[in-house]
């Protein structure tokens, strides 16, 4: 297993493991039949776009040695105006089979890394309020429970909550 900087070819196996993990996390979380509907076709579409906007900063892949995609992670600029963080994690997913080998801890560390490299200095994420095994991972991670907002999906209320990590370089040392 290495992880890379994705490119444009990486689109269709990054669409496929992000409607898998979709499918597999988010059960009682979305409701099923916006699960049910989701495309890979649609999202390799939008992965292709993603890939080849020159504003993309850091989208990194985990790719085992026979050249599937485990999982990504992507992120730049902070969107949602957050106060007092500059940079985001946008997204973070892996199979389920790539789950609890340490591989996400990879992507999330590489991408902090890239962060910092690219001038920012902290770090905010959104997650699912119901998606307890994502959060704890967070937690484990140092992040520090900061907001939460409600999204509609699907015609479901659905709570996001935010967590920051204040400095990014710091966690970084301490990583090792």
């Amino acid at each position: 297993m290495r992880i890379r900087p994705a490119k444009w070819d990486d689109a269709a196996g990054i669409a496929r493991m992000h409607v898998s993990s979709w499918q597999t996390s988010y059960p009682g979380i979305i409701p099923q039949h916006f699960l049910d509907t989701l495309s890979v076709e649609r999202r390799t579409e939008s992965w292709q776009h993603i890939l080849s906007d020159e504003n993309t900063e850091v989208v990194l892949v985990a790719e085992a040695d026979d050249g599937e995609i485990l999982g990504f992670v992507s992120g730049g600029k902070e969107r949602e105006s957050v106060p007092g963080y500059d940079g985001e994690l946008y997204a973070i997913y892996l199979l389920k089979d790539a789950q609890g080998k340490g591989i996400g801890y990879q992507l999330f560390k590489k991408f902090v890394k890239a962060l910092t490299e690219r001038g920012y200095n902290n770090m905010v994420l959104w997650v699912f309020r119901d998606n307890r095994v994502a959060r704890q991972f967070y937690e484990n991670l140092g992040g520090q429970l900061l907001a939460q907002k409600t999204l509609t999906i699907a015609q479901k209320d659905v709570v996001e909550v935010a967590y920051g990590w204040k400095d990014i370089k710091g966690w970084l040392i301490k990583q090792g």
